[in-house]
């Protein structure tokens, strides 16, 4: 009797939890101008694995993790892209899409452009993907859709796309599927063969959907992506929100001082749950592990991370030296290792 009560006891627990640390969304996507249902829509937690398709019916339903508090997508081709923060969801939802009309231009030829596509897309290639061994692994399944182009005047690579990038990281086992709203890259100096090309400033914004393709949790894949995992911003940003910088192998430097961040960052609740509200000084140094090296500057000395390890505002924290130089390549899903809290 004794074990059958314990047994219930821990079931009714792994059932707590289960409803404690989930939640189920459904909804309906319909054309706006015809009222009709869309089939095949894609709905998604941005930047996450978290993600389905519409039935016939236009119907769908997917499960979120507790706190997460990235927005919710729906995009379909032909159609304007629809994001819905968490706070507007209250119940079934219902998504009207507007067909899009814009088409872009065609690539037209300027006096102001005198690289080669060739060159302009190694160069996206380089600073949106990255050139860490995960960064070379990936592949762009659709190069044409890319509109790309580079002013002499401002000495600054622009880049579009006709249609969500697939990005297949075969490293990491990940296919990403990148609405890329934004790419800028500003270079210091072009020399006149265009073979040093030193770029001072890269900027890009999107949403993506991961789709984790190693259905197997292959041992080597878990190996390569907790590899990626350590060092990284997210993996900083959790340590520090957690209060475990030191036991996860970082040191801070302010002013080339090691200092204990209990004395650098100043961690309080904010009235969201999960998310809290570090303070920070202006400028200082990160350490990982003896061997990465990093440069964080922080504007009004403040900023915000939630439960899943994001930081906000954006703008705020600039980054340089190894987390600078992460890229697209190197990026994991926000819930990455969070459905176990291995974190």
């Amino acid at each position: 009797m004794k074990n059958i009560s314990q047994y219930l006891l821990v079931c009714f627990i792994s059932m707590l939890n289960t409803i404690v640390l989930s939640q189920e969304i459904e909804g309906l996507v319909f054309d706006k101008e015809t009222n009709r249902p869309i089939e095949g829509a894609s709905v998604y937690f941005d930047n996450t694995t978290i993600g389905t398709t519409t039935n016939i019916h236009g119907e769908f339903s997917l499960t979120k993790i507790k706190n997460l508090k990235t927005n919710l997508i729906i995009y379909h081709m032909g159609y304007e892209r629809y994001t819905l923060s968490l706070d507007e969801i209250n119940g079934a939802i219902k998504i009207n899409l507007n067909p899009s009309y814009i088409e872009l231009e065609e690539v037209i030829v300027s006096s102001d452009d005198d690289w080669p596509r060739e060159l302009k897309l190694r160069e996206f290639k380089k600073q949106y993907l990255g050139v860490s061994e995960n960064g070379k692994y990936c592949q762009i399944m659709n190069e044409e859709d890319l509109i790309l182009t580079y002013s002499i005047k401002y000495k600054r690579l622009t880049a579009r796309s006709k249609k969500q990038l697939q990005i297949n990281n075969t490293r990491l086992k990940y296919l990403i599927m990148t609405d890329l709203k934004n790419f800028t890259v500003r270079y210091g100096k072009v020399s006149k063969n265009k073979k040093h090309l030193d770029a001072i400033r890269v900027f890009y914004q999107g949403s993506n959907r991961y789709q984790n393709y190693d259905t197997l949790n292959l041992p080597a894949t878990q190996t390569l992506r907790k590899k990626a995992y350590g060092g990284s911003v997210l993996h900083f940003m959790r340590a520090l929100s957690r209060g475990e910088l030191a036991q996860k192998g970082y040191k801070i430097h302010v002013n080339g001082i090691v200092t204990d961040p209990k004395e650098c960052f100043t961690i309080s609740p904010t009235r969201i749950y999960g998310q809290i509200k570090v303070n920070a000084p202006g400028r200082f140094q990160v350490v990982y592990e003896h061997r990465n090296v990093s440069v964080i500057e922080v504007s009004d000395n403040f900023f915000l991370i939630d439960a899943f390890g994001n930081h906000s505002p954006i703008k705020r924290v600039k980054f340089g030296g190894d987390f600078g130089n992460e890229r697209m390549g190197d990026a994991l899903p926000m819930d990455f290792l969070m459905e176990t809290n291995a974190i």
